[in-house]
């Protein structure tokens, strides 16, 4: 058999499916949800449990739902837009996607690993947000809200779901938490 590089044809073949059914779920994801629950419901959910979040933090605020995207009105004066890339759907559905298309994981292991991820990204999202707005009503420096903001928005929930993907993979291969970390499997 050939492979590609170092990589044996057995190799090619399996990284060939997780790209296939990855894909496949991704997009039936997207589409689901977009059916289930409409970009503007996920909008508002996302800035209602963020400024759940705020005002356990000492920050208040109202919901404003009249604009294109939904806001949140602080007291303190600024307005926070959370529009469909603040509410952190992209990453869940990145990270469902990798789990569920991981397929030499038995499926019992990949539905516990995508809840778990889903709420983890989901409670990550929340911190990004809650931190962010910390800064902006801290800091009278608009470069740097602005550059955490784009840290945080760009880098910080992509590196997690590496990470949660990554911690799920080496718990459900039963790798981790032993020594000697295998990410794949002897031939």
């Amino acid at each position: 058999m050939r492979g590609i590089g170092n990589w044996s044809q057995a190799d090619v073949d399996r990284t060939g499916r997780f790209l296939l059914w990855f894909l496949l779920f991704f997009l039936a994801g997207t589409l689901v949800l977009d059916v289930v629950v409409p970009n503007v419901v996920r909008e508002r959910a996302v800035a209602g449990a963020s400024l759940f979040v705020l005002e356990r933090a000492g920050i208040g605020g109202q919901l404003d739902f009249s604009a294109e995207h939904a806001l949140i009105r602080l007291d303190h004066g600024a307005v926070i837009q959370i529009s469909e890339l603040c509410t952190g759907i992209l990453e869940t559905l990145v990270i469902l996607g990798a789990i569920l298309a991981t397929i030499d994981v038995e499926w019992k292991k990949r539905w516990a690993g995508a809840i778990a991820a889903a709420v983890l990204v989901g409670a990550l999202n929340l911190a990004r947000i809650g931190i962010t707005v910390g800064l902006i009503v801290s800091s009278s420096d608009l470069g740097l809200v602005d550059l955490a903001h784009n840290l945080f928005f760009r880098v910080f929930l992509f590196v997690s779901v590496f990470g949660i993907y990554l911690a799920w993979f080496l718990w459900a291969t039963e790798q981790w938490p032993k020594k000697g970390i295998r990410l794949f499997k002897p031939q």
